[in-house]
């Protein structure tokens, strides 16, 4: 009778005991499995990223970022394929892939391609070339909205592209300022001192021996002299 009590005791401690390591094995796998997702969906992340902006045609290279994690996801499938309980098992898989650092890395990289594709499609109009042109009435109407688009063009240094229609409002601002830019005249105006104010406002300026004094007649004449001034050159 006592050793058939005991028996049964034992029995049941060995079935709890077999309840609690699955229980555990369960709760392992959840945990591995949760994590292996979140890895996923930041891969999928950066696959949509890369792809906008290949197919926007950046040369984009990401293996050096990739490589690593993907040799130790191989190395996770191969113990998988050889034992299936190896994926509850305790790895260091987890504490050596960073997939959120690499993410961080790869958007790094796609930031300055996005801003030097701004620089490289930003027309040479800047801020204090138009404050100065917006002293000079007949030019007035066409540099308030050359300064507005401006400003729509530097806004998008803010943001991140997440659709190709972020690169083609760059490349659309960029024709439609050079347009304005084009448009930018008076027949009031002489053609050379037209010529002199817009060669004078880019990033290269003028040179000394190219202001006639023509120009600073003019310039005299219409109260703008000391809106100039001279600086070397590098």
């Amino acid at each position: 009778m006592l050793l058939s009590k005991t028996t049964r005791l034992i029995e049941r401690m060995d079935s709890l005991k077999k309840m609690q390591e699955a229980s555990s094995d369960n709760k392992n796998f959840i945990e591995r499995n949760n994590k292996l997702e979140k890895i996923v969906l930041e891969l999928h992340q950066i696959n949509i990223v890369v792809s906008l902006f290949r197919k926007e045609g950046f040369d984009v290279n990401v293996a050096s970022q990739l490589n690593y994690g993907f040799s130790l996801f191989s190395q996770l499938k191969e113990e998988w394929e050889k034992d299936e309980n190896s994926i509850i098992e305790p790895n260091d898989f987890f504490t050596k892939v960073r997939f959120t650092n690499v993410e961080k890395e790869i958007k790094q990289q796609l930031e300055e391609q996005w801003e030097n594709f701004l620089s490289e499609k930003r027309p040479n109009v800047h801020y204090g070339q138009l404050q100065i042109l917006k002293n000079i009435p007949d030019l007035r109407e066409v540099v308030n909205e050359l300064n507005d688009q401006l400003g729509e063009y530097n806004d998008l240094k803010n943001i991140f592209p997440s659709q190709s229609s972020e690169f083609q409002l760059v490349i659309q601002l960029s024709n439609e300022m050079k347009k304005l830019w084009s448009k930018l005249d008076s027949k009031n105006i002489p053609q050379v001192i037209m010529d002199f104010i817009k060669k004078a406002g880019t990033s290269e300026g003028i040179s000394l021996e190219e202001i006639t004094p023509e120009i600073i007649a003019w310039l005299k004449e219409h109260k703008l002299i000391h809106l100039c001034k001279v600086r070397f050159g590098r």
